[in-house]
């Protein structure tokens, strides 16, 4: 009984990992970067998905149409647990 109990542990520990999954941008920075986005006229920016997530389209490198939109995080903050954004960067190079 007892190793059946330790093997249910482990999994329920191990699961309980995995469920937790990735850490996400936190909703308040959601919001500013909606402001961001409104006031840049960025239409592009899919906030369907987790700008820290790597899906996507937070990072665009588009050399045939001359620009690159990057925002870029860092989830090393709360031991791993949450993200932030660190910087954004914004360019077109068709002159």
């Amino acid at each position: 009984m007892a190793k059946w109990f330790s093997l249910c542990l482990i999994q329920a520990l191990c699961f309980g990992f995995i469920v937790a999954g990735t850490p996400k941008l936190s909703s308040e920075e959601v919001k500013v970067l909606r402001v961001v986005a409104r006031k840049l006229g960025k239409k592009d920016w899919d906030f369907g998905k987790d700008p820290c997530s790597g899906e996507g389209n937070w990072k665009v490198l588009d050399e045939i149409m001359g620009f690159d939109s990057v925002v870029t995080c860092s989830c090393s903050f709360n031991h791993n647990t949450s993200c932030h954004v660190v910087s954004m960067y914004f360019s077109t190079f068709l002159l």
